[in-house]
């Protein structure tokens, strides 16, 4: 269970299918920055979510990326390449994560940053 008991859990603000996140929500989400100790980065929670192909990134491969077909969403997990590779076999996992518009070479994406993962 990911949102276990322990003091390290994390709050989740809201439950959502990952589809339904579009530029518009994330940049309103942005709009709240900085985050810091009073004001933390929105988490999400998204179940059963179809991943459709794993691949390794960064220099030490240490960082995972997931594809999922149904949503063209970008999910990537630094430090937690091992865990996302496992996770993968069951090909549906729950994710906690941040979502982030992410611009590459003039090409605006939404990414969610993972957070944890089950």
């Amino acid at each position: 269970d990911m949102a276990g008991d322990d003091s390290q859990s994390i709050e989740v603000d809201l439950e959502c299918e990952p589809g339904v996140l579009d530029f518009r929500l994330i940049s309103l989400l942005e709009g709240l920055e900085p985050f810091g100790v009073n004001n933390s980065q929105p988490v999400f929670l998204s179940r059963n979510v179809e991943v459709d192909g794993f691949k390794y990134i960064g220099k030490e491969e240490s960082h995972g990326k997931f594809i999922t077909v149904k949503d063209g969403l970008e999910i990537v997990g630094w430090n937690m390449g091992k865990v996302m590779e496992k996770k993968m076999e069951k090909g549906v996992v729950d994710l906690l994560y941040s979502p982030e518009i992410n611009s590459f070479l003039g090409k605006r994406s939404i990414r969610l940053s993972l957070l944890d993962i089950d």
